[in-house]
């Protein structure tokens, strides 16, 4: 089928239509939230989906929740802001890896006309981006310093996290750890919807006096437009833990995290002859001693650098030490200072 010419030079100016639309940055939507005392909530691909009839990874299609999505993103309150993605700027798209760019660039050519149809121009839209800070860019060299900023909006707050049962934002990392106190409503990990008046009334229950934040999917979208209607405060977080995690491992694609408290099935040995790990780290032949996970002061990692001392002209034997904390520098002098060959550090 051809398509004529006036067609085409429609389709090609979809795009820069879509320029024309207001979308704060994540800097500026941060400032907004704490300056204000605003709410949030956020659209991303997957919403917009939800709207547009198609089902999601954790969330089937429910056509209940498709039309909630749309009266949301068409509320219009200066309290409670709407976060779409600014790559719907197409000049946003430079400051990501090629990977993010084609994602959206494809995505956008697949709904620019619903889009139009969707969005307005004549509207203040905020960054959807706050929380999604690390992997997708070119440049991560202000990330500590976004990530800073970003934790002033739960600065010594009493919070309440609402969020999927293996999602434990904050747990095995300081993400949250400049919090007055925190309490914790668990949901189901996929269609959470299904039970939505539940989880919204135990969040009014468990809400009062409490800045409520929200990572459950598309559902948090409507819940912190429900909330907000009721009098709370809501902060729609979905994907923070997971990007903090990558900043704080220094990830440069995105990598599975397991999560704490995971079930066994989870788990599946390999074979150590197709251990992966083992190969690109040439650990062949080694007996391997491990310590994963913080390396903080109340650690005591120190143990394993003190045995590999003990140990120092065995080379079969390799020691590693797997994670980040302020004590991490410190262990690292001192495995160097003592020329211990047999103690790696990975992030």
């Amino acid at each position: 089928m051809k398509i004529s010419h006036k067609k085409q030079k429609y389709i090609g100016n979809v795009l820069k239509i879509l320029q024309g639309f207001k979308i704060k940055s994540p800097e500026e939507t941060i400032d907004k939230i704490i300056n204000d005392n605003c709410s949030i909530t956020r659209f991303g691909d997957g919403e917009f989906d939800m709207i547009l009839g198609k089902g999601m990874k954790y969330q089937t299609y429910n056509e209940q929740l498709g039309r909630r999505l749309e009266q949301v993103l068409k509320s219009n309150d200066e309290k409670l802001l709407i976060g779409i993605n600014n790559v719907i700027d197409l000049k946003y798209s430079e400051n990501y890896n090629d990977f993010a760019n084609n994602f959206w660039k494809g995505w956008l050519r697949s709904n620019k006309f619903k889009l139009l149809k969707l969005l307005s121009k004549n509207k203040q839209y905020y960054s959807s981006n706050i929380t999604r800070f690390y992997i997708d860019y070119k440049d991560k060299t202000n990330v500590k310093k976004y990530v800073e900023k970003l934790r002033g909006i739960w600065d010594k707050k009493d919070i309440l996290i609402v969020e999927g049962e293996y999602s434990r934002l904050g747990v095995g990392n300081d993400l949250f750890d400049n919090a007055n106190s925190i309490e914790r409503i668990i949901c189901p990990s996929e269609n959470a919807y299904d039970i939505y008046d539940k989880i919204l009334s135990e969040t009014k229950k468990y809400g009062e006096n409490k800045l409520i934040l929200l990572a459950v999917g598309p559902t948090a979208t409507v819940l912190a437009y429900d909330l907000y209607e009721a009098g709370f405060r809501v902060i729609d977080i979905g994907h923070v833990d997971i990007e903090y995690e990558w900043f704080l491992r220094k990830a440069t694609e995105k990598i599975k995290i397991v999560p704490l408290w995971s079930v066994s099935d989870d788990f599946k040995p390999v074979a150590k002859e197709a251990n992966v790990f083992i190969k690109q780290n040439n650990l062949d032949g080694k007996f391997i001693v491990m310590y994963s996970g913080n390396i903080g002061y109340t650690h005591s990692v120190e143990c394993v650098v003190d045995v590999a001392k003990e140990m120092i002209d065995d080379l079969d034997v390799q020691f590693l030490i797997i994670g980040d904390g302020k004590k991490k520098a410190e262990l690292m002098e001192n495995v160097d200072h003592s020329n211990l060959q047999n103690v790696r550090f990975m992030p």
